[in-house]
């Protein structure tokens, strides 16, 4: 792997989903937040890496269309879209792109996958 770069889906709702817990998440703030969550780490873990060339995939458009956004965002995640934005300067180029779940199907298989072999996914 080029240490410059990094291309990753964020996945914590993947393993949530796996585990069954999103499913009892029916809060659409819960889980937007959850999906926030994730994305600012998949930017901290590219940026503690040294990483300049970023991309960041998700399955939530709604956190990818507010990540992108020049604007101040002024909902519940608001927060945490700020802290993504403000990491972005970290990188000579970081790209987030949305990924609808079917696409991103292989991910979640990979993550349950080692989740059966007792691994960190």
């Amino acid at each position: 792997m080029d240490v410059e770069s990094l291309s990753t889906p964020f996945g914590l709702s993947s393993l949530l989903e796996i585990n069954g817990f999103m499913k009892d998440i029916k809060d659409l703030e819960q889980r937007q937040r959850i999906e926030a969550i994730e994305c600012l780490q998949a930017v901290t873990v590219g940026r503690d890496l040294g990483m300049k060339y970023v991309e960041i995939e998700g399955d939530s458009l709604t956190v990818t269309k507010k990540v992108k956004n020049p604007n101040r965002d002024k909902s519940a995640i608001g927060p945490y879209i700020h802290d993504i934005k403000e990491q972005n300067v970290t990188f000579y180029e970081c790209k987030f792109q949305h990924a609808r779940r079917a696409a991103n199907k292989s991910t979640h298989n990979l993550a349950s996958e080692r989740l059966k072999m007792g691994k960190n996914a």
